[in-house]
């Protein structure tokens, strides 16, 4: 189960900077505060890293300093977030030169759409009444008959070729554009329009390109900037699954962006700890877990379902004898990674020809070996061979016990397996 992207996530995640990112998100605002014109920016990062959640706090502070920058807000969730602006160091002296208007648009939501530009047009829409609660009805009236106009134009199904339709189209978009510049203006600061375009990479090949063409065509406008999250990976792949493997889709996507920024996951096990709810020094917490974390090298997205399948470890039965600890304390946590990572491996690790594995993962999780010394009373006791060699072979030999061995054990032991096999599975 993800982090959902709420408010009060979001607030709280800037609030502890779980991801360590406050620094980054304050450097990319600045750059876009320091650029001359306008430019297009690419988010680059693999499934699952945490684009959304970067670009959703982005947005959040973005808004943040719009309303301050129009005399702030007598609510509750502007006190909320002023609080944290002013207690974080790295954001509390963040002062723009221009105020800025985000507006994000997942374009995986739209995608059974034939035109982008409709689905983005309702978005800007959406905005304008966020950013427009004070406009008069005069104004608000001008909006709304540019907004007919454009959806007009757009919904005719035109051809590219047909030039005279395709200006009415990018000069009607500018205009609409144009309606967001007037409502309340700060005379202090010059107003920006920042637009997210996220999700491109999760997208069918052909609107994913038609996404990229439509706004390269049709929305080149002054102090409109873009963002586009994705994962150049995947939508290379997209792209030559349209065109053809022949085209270079690196260079063809370049031509889109002026500036790629490549986000990186710092501290994932921390990230783990959060979403988990535990700290190392809490009774519940599980250090095989968080090694198995860092062993696999699990997403933000996969420590979300990791954290999620934990909490079912609490309901196996059994937890005082050596066994049972030893399953739910170890066993448990590498077969949940596995079941994540690998689902062919985590099979037959619950089918008993895991054996081979659960060695790799006692060599390399140090968290393994920690464990065990716990469980079989020997914490802080010398590390030898042949201490090492008997924590091993104890590990294999529950592990043998639970799963190898499936026609055998007592009724205690064939009632957890049934219960790991359930959470495992499902059932």
């Amino acid at each position: 189960m993800d982090l959902r992207l709420t408010k009060d996530n979001l607030r709280d995640t800037i609030n502890k900077d779980v991801l360590g990112r406050n620094s980054d998100i304050k450097k990319f605002i600045n750059i876009l505060d320091e650029c001359e014109e306008n430019m297009v920016f690419a988010i680059n990062g693999a499934w699952g890293c945490g684009k959304t959640f970067f670009i959703k706090q982005l947005c959040l502070i973005l808004d943040f300093d719009y309303i301050r920058g129009q005399g702030g807000a007598e609510d509750e969730e502007y006190e909320k977030i002023a609080a944290i602006m002013d207690e974080k160091e790295g954001l509390r002296n963040l002062e723009l030169r221009h105020e800025f208007i985000p507006i994000y648009y997942d374009a995986w939501l739209f995608d059974d759409h034939d035109d982008p530009l409709l689905s983005l047009i309702y978005t800007i829409r959406k905005t304008y009444r966020y950013i427009g609660g004070g406009v008069n009805g005069e104004e608000r009236k001008d909006f709304e008959l540019r907004f007919g106009k454009v959806e007009m134009l757009t919904s005719k199904g035109f051809r590219l070729f047909d030039v005279e339709e395709a200006e009415k189209i990018r000069d009607g978009f500018r205009d609409l554009l144009g309606e967001l510049f007037k409502v309340k203006p700060n005379e202090e600061r010059e107003r920006r329009i920042v637009i997210v375009i996220d999700e491109l990479d999760r997208c069918r090949p052909d609107y994913a390109i038609k996404v990229l063409e439509r706004i390269k065509h049709f929305v080149d406008c002054e102090k409109v900037f873009f963002i586009y999250c994705l994962n150049k990976v995947e939508l290379c792949k997209s792209i030559e699954r349209f065109y053809g493997s022949g085209l270079e889709s690196t260079i063809y996507l370049n031509k889109f962006f002026d500036v790629t920024y490549d986000l990186n996951v710092k501290d994932v096990p921390f990230y783990f700890l959060y979403v988990s709810r535990t700290d190392r020094n809490q009774k519940g917490f599980n250090r095989v877990a968080l090694g198995m974390v860092d062993y696999l090298k699990f997403s933000l997205r996969e420590c979300n379902q990791y954290a999620e399948m934990m909490k079912n470890c609490l309901v196996v039965s059994g937890e005082n004898g050596v066994h049972d600890r030893i399953v739910k304390k170890v066993l448990y946590p590498i077969m949940i990674g596995l079941r994540i990572s690998d689902a062919m491996k985590c099979q037959d690790f619950v089918s008993g020809r895991g054996k081979e594995y659960l060695a790799e993962v006692f060599a390399n999780v140090s968290a393994v070996q920690v464990e065990m010394d716990e469980i079989l009373s020997a914490p802080g006791q010398q590390e030898s061979k042949a201490n090492k060699r008997r924590k091993e072979k104890v590990l294999e030999e529950v592990y043998d016990s639970f799963f190898a061995n499936e026609s055998r054990g007592n009724s205690e032991v064939r009632k957890i397996r049934e219960e790991l096999h359930g959470l495992l599975y499902g059932r």
